[in-house]
């Protein structure tokens, strides 16, 4: 890139007159190799400064007062605010590269994850730093897949949004952990993932088919939502399948209302939906409420009982109880 051209970008001014004219990239890391590249010191200091030039950056681009005595060569642009000028570089690749966004949900980005897909849909980081790294390096016309409502807000113009899809034909539905279903004409045979995920699932297949991205399923068993744990009446915990208790863990709060209405439609009776005290979810019942995990040993009769809260530490409360109990058996 054409250090005139970056300069003008940035609404920036050259200071002297620099040896340098163009950069083959940006960094915020002066530490390693910034070879042909503009340092862009966003919170960094002097010696940062100095760290870039010694590891090869051709350009730096900064907004303090800084002594910059040193290297005649380098092309260093001063600019008003750093991060507006980090904003501008974006906008600029965006439009440059035909770039969309997509604006996703956290289960949409999770359901995304067990698909393989093309690099053309990537997911967009969470802040604008990386996202200048994204856009300068990724080809033309690439899709982000956006789950950050101010990187939305700041860059995404008229995205687009996935919809739910019903229009799936469900098989076999006797398990709520494995699914069958057709979709679009084609057969997706038993999937390791809950038929409460069709709706969403379905509406990034229609997605990626309307964008003629080739997709392939991976692993769904690596889905964090909706994960059972198998206990027996004394809470003790069993493999998948082997026993007619289980937990249902949600740690999203969106995902666990939708979920408690699933459960609450399927089945008649024996759910018991469970949550903390703290957390409040409108109109949604709650049937169990509990200050911390180790109460759910009073949970009583269920079948599934569906909490909101987080596996790993669902897993150490009923090891923990369960050791409790194999002590006071001596």
């Amino acid at each position: 890139m054409d250090i005139l051209n970056l300069n003008r970008l940035v609404f920036g001014e050259i200071l002297g007159t620099p040896a340098i004219s163009r950069i083959s990239g940006f960094t915020f890391t002066p530490h390693k190799n910034c070879k042909n590249l503009a340092f862009i010191a966003l919170n960094a200091t002097q010696n940062d400064i100095k760290t870039a030039v010694l590891n090869g950056a051709y350009a730096v681009i900064f907004d303090k007062n800084l002594d910059l005595t040193g290297d005649d060569e380098i092309a260093y642009i001063k600019v008003n605010d750093i991060n507006l000028a980090i904003s501008r570089l974006i906008t600029y690749f965006i439009a440059l590269k035909s770039i969309k966004f997509v604006k996703i949900s956290e289960l949409q980005k999770d359901l995304f994850k067990i698909l393989s897909f093309p690099k053309k849909l990537i997911f967009a980081p969470d802040n604008e730093a990386e996202l200048l790294l994204n856009v300068y390096e990724i080809e033309n016309e690439t899709i982000f897949l956006c789950s950050d409502e101010i990187i939305l807000k700041n860059f995404g113009g008229k995205f687009e949004q996935i919809l739910q899809n019903f229009e799936y034909e469900l098989l076999f539905k006797g398990s709520i952990f494995f699914t069958s279903f057709i979709f679009d004409e084609i057969y997706y045979p038993n999937l390791s993932i809950s038929r409460f995920f069709l709706p969403e699932l379905c509406g990034i297949i229609s997605f990626l088919n309307k964008h003629k991205i080739v997709f392939k399923i991976k692993d769904t068993k690596s889905l964090a939502h909706f994960e059972p744990i198998f206990v027996d009446k004394f809470l003790q915990i069993h493999p998948f399948g082997e026993t007619y208790h289980a937990f249902l863990v949600e740690k999203d709060k969106d995902v666990f209302v939708k979920a408690a209405w699933f459960l609450r439609s399927e089945f008649s009776s024996n759910i018991v939906i469970c949550a903390p005290w703290n957390e409040d979810f409108g109109e949604l019942k709650i049937d169990f409420r509990f200050s911390n995990l180790s109460a759910l040993q009073n949970i009583g009769e269920f079948h599934y009982a569906l909490i909101y809260g987080d596996k790993d530490e669902i897993l150490q409360n009923l090891t923990t109880f369960k050791q409790t109990v194999s002590s006071l058996k001596f």
